[in-house]
């Protein structure tokens, strides 16, 4: 077991010191697409239609069950618009699996959706799908050259959706692996406010992008003055959980691994520095790290920093609520 986790931890590292020092620019168009997608499912969530349609090209085409093909940005618009009057009606998306060409210059997406709406006897009603999206670049902006969904199934009440939602947050958690609906949502820039346990206010900044095509993130933390914390880490999924591999401003490797992935929560729990786990030492038999990222809304998450020492209960370290300002990956 301590052999696996150390050659883990040296290939997490590896991929880890290979996109610190560079990004491939597939990576890096792969990376503008999903900052783009999280943004796209954003408008699409609070039915901002302007914000919806300057994803797509002028002479986009869409394509649904049961109509003609729809071509144009005029045609897309006043079928968006329809739906957006459609009571009750509310959708949201992520991406599963995005392949750039190696021109740079096209890409294809899968991806899954979900949207409500209000039945006849004023009960939401759910229905899940699946999306294609082909991209093409104009200039430096990625648009949607054309896309297509459909639906798995009739719609379902709200409730039989949530439970179908719970067997899949039970598997995720289960496996304990990062999916690429977090990293599309963590990537971007974020501003934090937040409280030391004692009460002293800390600021801070956040930075994440995606690491490379395998579903790995780079997340950047940078305290704000006084506090002098900064911190670089990548999360990557490794045999079915996630490890959080970590450069600080205190010195050294740190490693976290996952013991909860839903899919609006992420706990990560220290095993130690990187030299003790290579070195088949024993974490610190004295102290225990805890670091919970929880999504609260498309646009908002909550870190907390908490520690104990053998046997005793988690304490509080910090907690700072961070705000999206942005990604920096568009234009």
């Amino acid at each position: 077991m301590t052999m696996r986790i150390g050659l883990g931890l040296l290939s997490a590292l590896s991929v880890f010191i290979a996109v610190a020092s560079s990004a491939a620019p597939r990576d890096e168009d792969e990376a503008m697409i999903r900052a783009i997608d999280a943004s796209w499912s954003q408008a699409l969530h609070q039915k901002d239609l302007n914000g919806v349609m300057e994803n797509y090209s002028t002479d986009a085409v869409f394509l649904t069950a049961d109509q003609p093909l729809i071509r144009g940005h005029d045609a897309i618009r006043a079928w968006f618009a329809k739906r957006f009057a459609t009571p009750g009606y509310s959708a949201t998306f992520a991406p599963t699996h995005i392949v750039v060409a190696r021109s740079g210059e096209i890409a294809y997406e899968l991806g899954s959706f979900r949207v409500e709406s209000l039945g006849a006897d004023n009960q939401t009603m759910v229905r899940i799908g699946k999306h294609l999206v082909a991209w093409k670049k104009d200039g430096n902006v990625w648009r949607v050259a054309a896309e297509s969904i459909n639906v798995d199934g009739p719609a379902v009440s709200a409730k039989e959706a949530a439970a179908v939602g719970e067997r899949h947050s039970a598997a995720a958690s289960s496996e304990r692996s990062i999916t690429a609906m977090h990293v599309a949502f963590f990537t971007g820039e974020w501003q934090g406010t937040g409280k030391f346990a004692d009460g002293r206010t800390i600021t801070a900044r956040v930075n994440a992008h995606p690491a490379n095509s395998n579903g790995a993130l780079i997340y950047v933390h940078d305290d704000e003055p006084p506090s002098r914390f900064h911190s670089t880490a990548l999360w990557a999924a490794r045999d079915g959980s996630t490890l959080s591999t970590e450069a600080n401003s205190s010195g050294g490797f740190r490693v976290f691994v996952a013991t909860e992935v839903t899919d609006t929560r992420i706990a990560f729990i220290s095993r130690g520095q990187l030299s003790q786990l290579l070195n088949a030492m024993p974490n610190s038999a004295n102290k225990q790290e805890r670091v919970t990222y929880e999504i609260t809304s498309p646009n908002s998450y909550k870190m907390t920093f908490e520690a104990k020492v053998a046997g005793g209960p988690w304490r509080l370290v910090d907690s700072i609520d961070f705000k999206r300002r942005r990604s920096p990956l568009l234009p």
